[in-house]
């Protein structure tokens, strides 16, 4: 594969081709909300990609993350976070997805309307890369960090962890009940999915078209700890920790530290398998053993033990697992159901993902392992906007020469992490 890292010129013009794409994305959302009659008024956003005219929050927290590395006034980061704010419910509660009139598009009652709780790691990030400052923590803090106290009321098991959804964790399609269970036997002690949990009338199109013929999917929930969503609550308290560090709140500090620590004991204790090496959602029956990038959350939340992370990383080295040519698919190439070139999760690589993990891996003092990931991933992106002229939702781990199906074409997005935030953070 050409090293187009080694190309200063190139990588130039490939961002400022995706800033062009992205600002195209935007206009169209901003059209399109001229025409539209607001239900709770939200100002201008990045546009999460694709065609969806809505937005999503760990979208938006990814779409954030690159375009803190854009030039000031380029794209509007602070009104995209300040909408998840503006629509939030009394609660505290953010929903993951909003319409373009900014109606929540799921119930939440059901773990469907549970986003990964990224909000305050964008806002962090912004602040230590100079396009915030301390006036806007102290105004965002208090509302994340309520929202962060009802993703424990609502989402909390008994034993201290936490259940997701797989709309909900962002990783739609994939698979993750034991792979010898049948659809009665993974639906079953679930919350079930119904038409009520659907709050707008765009999700109950969606509920008619498509969602209702595989709601039981969706019904896998609460009967197992999810890795992700466990550790994602633990990061979330780390950054709004750090938050509170800045405010000058310490008490508050040392209670989302205190409750860190917890949740590392506990993911460590219910989720760590030591003969495979790796952390596994668990259910009734044990750890579920299937090997997807959720479980390498345990690294950027700081949840894994230096011997424990080694091998984790271990995994993600290794071909058989998550190295394959462009790294690192959502779903391991030992699984049965890894489909890399036709699934849309169940193999394929996904920015918000990668970024992740290269993000883990630094915390953990693997930088040549995380640059060289991060070369190998831009390369393929910049080998199929070679031939495309696009960036894209989601590629194939096997090859950079063609599309693959099910991925969204011109999508900024958080398909601009590859070619604006990677060069940027690794200094090419």
């Amino acid at each position: 594969m050409k090293d187009y890292t080694k190309d200063k010129e190139f990588i130039k013009k490939f961002e400022a081709g995706t800033i062009d794409i992205a600002k195209m994305k935007m206009a169209e959302v901003e059209e399109g909300r001229k025409t539209i009659q607001m239900v709770i008024e939200t100002g201008p956003r990045i546009s999460t990609g694709g065609g969806f005219s809505g937005f999503f929050l760990w979208d938006t927290a990814f779409c954030c993350l690159w375009a803190r590395h854009t030039p000031d006034g380029v794209f509007p980061i602070h009104s995209s976070l300040d909408n998840f704010y503006k629509v939030s419910e009394k609660t505290g509660f953010i929903n993951r997805e909003y319409t373009a009139e900014g109606e929540p598009y799921w119930g939440e009652d059901h773990p469907i309307s549970f986003a990964p709780p990224l909000l305050a790691w964008a806002e962090l990030e912004l602040y230590k890369s100079g396009k915030s400052d301390l006036e806007r923590i102290k105004r965002v803090f208090p509302r994340l960090l309520k929202h962060h106290v009802l993703c424990k009321q609502r989402f909390q098991l008994p034993n201290g962890l936490y259940f997701g959804d797989g709309l909900g964790s962002g990783m739609d399609d994939i698979s993750r009940w034991p792979t010898n269970y049948t659809e009665e036997q993974y639906a079953a002690g679930g919350i079930p999915l119904e038409e009520k949990h659907m709050t707008c009338k765009k999700a109950l199109g969606s509920w008619e078209c498509w969602l209702k013929g595989c709601a039981k999917r969706y019904y896998w929930n609460k009967q197992a700890v999810w890795i992700d969503f466990s550790c994602q609550m633990a990061f979330d308290a780390l950054n709004l920790a750090e938050m509170a560090d800045l405010l000058g709140e310490q008490d508050k500090a040392t209670e989302l530290r205190a409750e860190h620590a917890e949740l590392a004991e506990k993911i460590n204790q219910h989720c760590w398998n030591e003969e495979a090496g790796w952390y596994f959602d668990t259910c009734a029956d044990g750890h579920i053993l299937r090997y997807h990038l959720a479980s390498a959350w345990a690294l950027i939340a700081e949840i894994a033990p230096p011997k424990r992370a080694k091998r984790v990383i271990d995994k993600l080295k290794d071909p058989e697992y998550f190295n394959r040519p462009i790294p690192f698919p959502a779903l391991a190439k030992v699984d049965p159901e890894y489909e890399p070139e036709t699934g849309y999760w169940r193999g394929a690589v996904w920015p918000s993902t990668n970024y992740m993990v290269i993000h883990g891996l630094l915390k953990y003092g693997e930088k040549e392992f995380a640059e060289d990931v991060a070369r190998r991933y831009y390369n393929a992106y910049a080998a199929l906007w070679e031939i495309t002229g696009s960036v894209w939702e989601n590629i194939s781990c096997e090859q950079c020469d063609h599309i693959k199906p099910w991925s969204g074409e011109n999508f900024c997005g958080w398909g601009a992490i590859a070619p604006i935030a990677l060069p940027k953070e690794f200094g090419w």
